[in-house]
């Protein structure tokens, strides 16, 4: 990992029957220290391929805001 790198960890889970999922994702700073966790619930989801789709594309949202949040207080 490059030194200036930070880590997500995504996970959604999905309900088949009602189409409901929940998603989580954790961020991890340059040191290794824990720098948020996240979550979120969403209905009328397809399949659990999406529901990891959905947690992915709402961690990256995430991110993108707290880069320019960081990038605020420079």
């Amino acid at each position: 990992m490059r030194n200036n790198a930070w880590s997500v960890h995504t996970d959604a889970a999905w309900n088949s029957t009602s189409g409901n999922c929940g998603m989580g994702w954790h961020f991890k700073d340059t040191l290794a220290t824990p720098a948020g966790t996240y979550s979120s619930t969403r209905r009328s989801v397809s399949s659990a391929l999406v529901a990891e789709a959905l947690a992915c594309i709402n961690s990256l949202k995430r991110q993108i805001l707290i880069a320019e949040e960081e990038a605020n207080k420079l």
